[in-house]
């Protein structure tokens, strides 16, 4: 080191990011969301969840602890199966295989609302709380007693509050609400919305303002998809699809062609007259 070198500062400087990374670290790994899978119990959950309520909306709520709602899923009819696997033995569409003391399920064949899409290895999901903790607490759950609030981390008395869904889609989710997160699965848009609003009623949590919002967002959206049948989905689809080119075409004034779906084909100035 060169004379005159400055020691006190650069240690000094040394030490806060030492600090600063081991109270940043985490023994799960956080990921860019600030979630991370529990090694001990294979389950995902989130320290720094995105909040976007509680910074509009900051009164009077008390800090939100995980440990307080969800330490462990429980064994609450004393069978020696968790919650967990409960709920994957409930929604497996054929019957389980269990560990050989029974008490874990091991294999089964589920469908993931969230993607659409078929799992048979229960270490591929997630049992997700619809309604996450941490909306429920800053919703009016954060008063409960920590009685209520573990019974509603392990709610079996309806099949709205935990499903088992794909590990990505629970991450990608996060503790967002409906307006700011629904599943890539747009068939089930509808759905989400509505068991969304049934867990919240049926446990008493509140539906402020911004929630109100969130959800008639998620009704306009989830209306979009035409709940009803594949060929009604597809027609709007394609009649959004055209609106969109049009809308496109002309702003580059300039003509687009289309297929109306017969298999003929019309300028943007036809289908502009016909509709």
């Amino acid at each position: 080191m060169k004379r005159g070198t400055p020691v006190f500062p650069l240690a000094a400087a040394l030490i806060i990011v030492l600090f600063a990374s081991s109270a940043l670290a985490h023994g799960g790994g956080l990921d860019a969301k600030g979630c991370h899978t529990e090694k001990r119990t294979g389950e995902y959950h989130c320290h720094r969840a995105q909040d976007t309520q509680k910074r509009e909306n900051p009164q009077a709520v008390s800090v939100y602890d995980r440990k307080e709602w969800h330490p462990r899923w429980r064994d609450s009819d004393g069978d020696c199966q968790k919650t967990r696997d409960e709920v994957l033995a409930e929604e497996s569409r054929v019957p389980v295989t269990l560990s050989p003391d029974r008490c874990r399920v091991i294999a089964g064949k589920w469908l993931d609302p969230y993607s659409g899409k078929i799992f048979t290895d229960p270490q591929s999901l997630d049992i997700d709380h619809l309604v996450p903790l941490k909306e429920a607490h800053i919703s009016g759950g954060s008063a409960w007693s920590p009685e209520k609030k573990l019974r509603y981390a392990n709610d079996l008395s309806s099949p709205a509050t935990l499903i088992a869904v794909s590990r990505r889609e629970n991450r990608s989710k996060g503790a967002r609400d409906p307006a700011m997160w629904l599943p890539s699965n747009r068939a089930y848009h509808c759905e989400y919305v509505r068991s969304w609003k049934e867990v919240k009623a049926r446990w008493g949590l509140e539906a402020t303002q911004l929630r109100t919002k969130a959800l008639k967002i998620s009704r306009e959206d989830a209306g979009k998809q035409h709940c009803g049948n594949r060929d009604d989905k597809k027609k709007h689809l394609f009649t959004r699809f055209q609106t969109l080119f049009a809308l496109a075409s002309i702003s580059a004034h300039r003509p687009m062609i289309f297929s109306n779906g017969s298999g003929s084909l019309k300028s943007m100035s036809a289908l502009s007259m016909a509709s």
